[in-house]
Parts: C-alpha cells; sequence; structure tokens
C-alpha cells in the first residue's frame, strides 16, 4: 500500500507460503476495517501470489506470527485498547487473538481472549493436534501471575476449544514490578 506495511512472520505448508503481518492502509483488492489491520498473505512455491486477506476491527490490529500444517493456518497476533473485538467477542482490554485459515483462505474459526489489561499473542507452533500460542500478559491471564507482565502459553485443539493455560514469570527477591516477554515457540514430540 502508499502507507507503513510491516511483515512480521512466514510459515509454509504442503501447499504454500504464508506470511503475515499489518498494514496502515488497504491492501490491493482488500477492505480496511479502520485503524491498522492484520493481513496474511499466500502465495506459490514460485512467489506468485494466490490470495490476501486484510482483516481486523476498528482498532489497530497486529498479526504477528503463523504457523502452518495440513489441518491448517494459524494467525496470531492483538487487538489493541479498549472496545475494539472481531465479531462474536467482548472487548477487554489490549487482546491476543488466533485466527485459524484452510489452504484456500477462508475463516475456520477466531478467538479473542485478554483480560482488562494487555495481552499479545506473538508466537505459534503446532505439534500433532495441538496449537500452542505464546504471548505476554499484564493481567492474570491465568494462575501464576507474578510481574507487571508475565509470559504465557496457551494450548488449543484444532477446533479452536482451550486445553490449557500457564502464565509465567521470574520474581527478584521481594521485586515484582518486572516485565518479561516472549518472541518464539516451538513445538514437537517431546515437549514445547
Amino acid at each position: 500500500s502508499q502507507a507503513e506495511d510491516v511483515a512480521s512472520g512466514v510459515a509454509m505448508n504442503e501447499s504454500g507460503i504464508y506470511v503475515v503481518g499489518w498494514t496502515q492502509s488497504t491492501l490491493p483488492l482488500q477492505t480496511s476495517s479502520g485503524g491498522w489491520d492484520a493481513f496474511i498473505r499466500k502465495y506459490d512455491f514460485n512467489g506468485l501470489e494466490l490470495w490476501t486477506r486484510q482483516f481486523g476491527t476498528d482498532a489497530t490490529d497486529e498479526a504477528l506470527a503463523v504457523a502452518a500444517n495440513e489441518l491448517g493456518v494459524y494467525v496470531v497476533g492483538y487487538v489493541d485498547c479498549c472496545g475494539a473485538a472481531f465479531p462474536g467477542f467482548t472487548p477487554g482490554g489490549t487482546d491476543a487473538f488466533v485466527r485459524k485459515y484452510d489452504s484456500n483462505g477462508n475463516v475456520l474459526w477466531t478467538r479473542q481472549f485478554g483480560t482488562p489489561d494487555i495481552e499479545r499473542a506473538t508466537s505459534v507452533a503446532i505439534s500433532g493436534e495441538g496449537i500452542y500460542v505464546g504471548g505476554i500478559s499484564a493481567g492474570e491471564l491465568a494462575p501464576g501471575r507474578v510481574g507487571v507482565r508475565d509470559p504465557f502459553l496457551r494450548r488449543y485443539d484444532a477446533n479452536g476449544n482451550v486445553i490449557w493455560t500457564r502464565q509465567f514469570g521470574a520474581r527478584l527477591g521481594d521485586v515484582t514490578n518486572i516485565a518479561e516477554d516472549v518472541y518464539a515457540v516451538a513445538a514437537g514430540p517431546s515437549g514445547i
């Protein structure tokens, strides 16, 4: 577009290559939701664009990571600030999201989640039928809150059901005003 466009993640499966990010404008043949929008774009293995999906709310929406396998393509990111939500969800503070597409660009499901504080999903990995979303939480997304901003890890099944959430962090003596971030997650047969 003619404004700022950022690519923040890439993944591939047997049908193509997927790039996610966000745009300050409207991508060709797409519609803006308002504010900054997230996007996912699929290329074939020769670099030919197959499809693009620009999506979001009327606030700032950023897609930060993507993972793909034969079951689908999973995009994670966040919806920034109060009052913005994907259809069917109640807005919180800054909320994390995970969205599943099929290889043809059809949305299969979306999950927006968070507390009244800040949550951002920054990473995603797939192992078997488990989808693992990593990110940060400034609220109590799960028992175990330690600092002002803690990492979290959340497992979904392929249908978008939450299996579990873990929130964790470090404590430095009596100091709890520590902010910690997570930027990547990997998953395999022996663990996450």
